[in-house]
């Protein structure tokens, strides 16, 4: 167990707004020997440690960090039981564990950031959205005041509330508090670093930060700007062309199931008219693009090789191949492409053979 005695006499001498003097004068002991125990180079004497406590307000477990170390214990064991909650797709009980923990610990950002998380889940599977939008906003809103580090995610997740909501003007004012992306930990790096470490931040930054945000926004576009059909293609088109230029050899590892989502998102403008009825006008289209969504559904799950991909513009990156969990639920990516077909704007082509071969080909790997 590691003894943080040295930060936490700076901390709370930070917060009572004394000196090491005054530290010293009240001990009967030299200001020589405080900043000693500050430097973490000796220690007070056991005697001592009551009194310092007492001088603080605090426990001598608080004052070695020990309590601190076992509240990080507790969270990590909420934080457990509320993953085999969200796998198992039970976002109650996601809900009630974090819930608990942050009634346990009010003042702990890590247990305030999952409790907000938890409810955002559990409000996006309501009917009613905005069921637990007030205590979201509440705990976002603390987060952003008083944990910076949670600073840009808390921004994302007040616009989206926001803008679910209706009320643009306070979304707007959100996203103009965010980091612009010149100023980012991930490209302020790229301009820091040299040789080896440069390629392998830059190749990073391409895969996590660059594509898969262009991806996101071409889809914003798409799916909520005011382009036509035939728009909405195209721009399914230019996301394809972004994972095609940037793996070059089609290796994409991780990147299989971006790539299926945008099949897939042709397989709905295809099965849908301009008003989204169902329409039989493409059928063929519908089922290709299911086929195709099925093919790299399926390799992002049996991808377990976490092998380096081999594109000339990603070569010294290595991301996790499959993985069973999928989307803060219980799918797997083979059972979300599943339930996904069985979305009645495919009814029209849902006894149609080569659609049941693809739903089988996901039965095999759904489970």
């Amino acid at each position: 167990m590691e003894i943080t005695l040295s930060e936490n006499l700076k901390d709370l001498r930070y917060k009572k707004g004394n000196t090491q003097e005054d530290l010293a004068a009240y001990l009967d002991i030299s200001f020589q020997a405080i900043s000693k125990w500050e430097r973490n180079e000796t220690f007070p004497d056991i005697t001592l440690l009551p009194k310092i406590a007492a001088y603080y307000n605090t426990s001598i477990d608080d004052l070695l960090g020990v309590g601190k170390i076992r509240e990080q214990e507790k969270i990590a064991d909420y934080y457990e039981k509320g993953d085999d909650y969200q796998k198992k797709g039970d976002l109650d009980g996601n809900l009630a564990v974090w819930t608990e923990a942050f009634k346990e610990f009010p003042n702990n950002y890590v247990a305030m950031y999952y409790y907000m998380i938890a409810l955002i889940l559990k409000n996006n599977s309501r009917e009613n959205p905005n069921e637990y939008a007030d205590e979201i906003i509440k705990i976002a809103e603390r987060l952003l005041k008083e944990s910076p580090g949670h600073r840009n995610g808390v921004i994302s997740k007040l616009c989206d509330i926001y803008t679910r909501l209706g009320n643009e003007e306070k979304a707007v004012e959100y996203a103009k508090k965010a980091t612009l992306i010149e100023n980012t930990e991930a490209h302020l790096l790229s301009q820091i670093y040299k040789g080896a470490k440069l390629v392998e931040t830059v190749q990073l930054n391409l895969l996590r930060e660059f594509v898969y945000l262009a991806d996101d926004e071409i889809y914003s576009m798409m799916w909520n700007g005011d382009l036509n059909r035939n728009g909405q293609k195209k721009a399914c088109q230019r996301r394809l062309k972004l994972y095609e230029w940037l793996f070059e050899d089609g290796d994409y590892g991780y990147y299989n199931t971006r790539v299926a989502r945008i099949y897939a998102d042709l397989a709905i403008l295809d099965a849908v008219d301009e008003d989204f009825n169902a329409t039989d006008k493409n059928i063929d289209g519908v089922i290709d693009n299911l086929s195709i969504m099925a093919d790299y559904e399926i390799k992002f799950f049996t991808d377990k090789s976490n092998s380096k991909r081999t594109s000339f513009l990603v070569n010294r990156t290595q991301l996790e191949g499959g993985f069973q969990g999928y989307s803060s639920s219980s799918d797997n990516a083979c059972k979300w492409g599943l339930n996904f077909m069985k979305r009645n704007w495919f009814d029209l082509c849902r006894e149609d053979k080569r659609f049941k071969e693809i739903e089988k080909r996901f039965a095999k790997y759904a489970n």
